[in-house]
């Protein structure tokens, strides 16, 4: 079930992607052609304000001209085309993110499982994360080690950081700080978030996996996030474990099997990739 879940966002996904893709692309190609040829009519009137200067005939209309051209500021008119484009075409660079985001995190051009670069899985999922909850400001202190690549489905994998850094998110109104850092440990790859919320009570830290379990009010939230995390890191092979104490906040360790399983393409010969944040 969760599998056949995954491959219909990645459809969704494919297909928001491809409308806004369509629209921005016509944005953006106008914009570029609309600051040329804006640069182009800057040119001409220039033009023709020194050839009507260079006769004394045409004194008195030079003079309407340059009055004119105080009237409607023409100089600030350029100078503002030219940041009015910029902030333009930055804004429509930040759409394309999100959506190369958002078809990377669902991974609508792969099937199945493969060699997965955890490092790069969690930049894309943080990113996805602090658009969608803008609302909730934190401080992410990336803490990425040298670590070999895993086997397993990308968009499950996906799926847990998300569901993972979305609770960690809702852990604190104010001044939450987010620590995400990968090691390896016994040829496993250890994933370890860490917030500084309000933490886990000790009574019912042995419930948080159940499903539809939840501590909060009703109509915000499931309960099921972190059951389903649960349900695809043990199928993976691997651990999910919570350590949290009241006050100080919550750290959530996954472990997953570095390498390729017996039997599958061993593409470790590409060595691990190392990112330094």
């Amino acid at each position: 079930l969760q599998k056949e879940k995954m491959a219909c966002i990645g459809q969704l996904a494919a297909g928001v992607a491809h409308e806004i893709n369509t629209p921005l692309n016509y944005i953006s190609g106008n914009i570029r052609a609309l600051s040329s040829y804006v640069q182009d009519l800057y040119t001409t009137i220039e033009g023709y304000r020194k050839v009507v200067a260079a006769f004394p005939s045409s004194r008195s209309l030079a003079t309407k001209l340059e009055a004119l051209n105080r009237e409607v500021d023409v100089a600030h008119i350029m100078n503002d085309t030219g940041d009015l484009v910029r902030e333009s075409l930055e804004g429509t660079q930040h759409i394309g993110d999100i959506v190369a985001n958002l078809k990377q995190f669902s991974h609508v051009d792969e099937v199945g499982s493969r060699m997965i670069d955890v490092n790069a899985e969690l930049d894309t999922t943080l990113q996805i994360v602090a658009q969608a909850h803008q609302d909730r400001p934190a401080e992410v202190i990336r803490k990425y080690g040298p670590i070999p690549r895993c086997y397993g489905n990308p968009a499950l994998i996906a799926q847990v950081f998300m569901n993972v850094l979305k609770n960690a998110l809702q852990s604190r109104d104010e001044g939450l700080v987010l620590v995400v850092e990968t090691t390896v440990e016994e040829e496993n790859v250890v994933v370890s978030i860490t917030d500084n919320g309000v933490g886990i009570p000790q009574e019912i830290q042995n419930r948080i996996f159940e499903p539809f379990f939840t501590t909060r009010e009703v109509g915000e939230g499931t309960g099921i996030g972190l059951s389903v995390a649960y349900d695809i890191i043990t199928t993976h092979g691997g651990r999910i474990a919570a350590q949290s104490e009241v006050g100080r906040g919550t750290r959530l360790e996954i472990t997953l099997p570095a390498g390729s399983p017996a039997g599958s393409p061993d593409e470790q010969s590409e060595g691990p990739v190392v990112f330094i944040r």
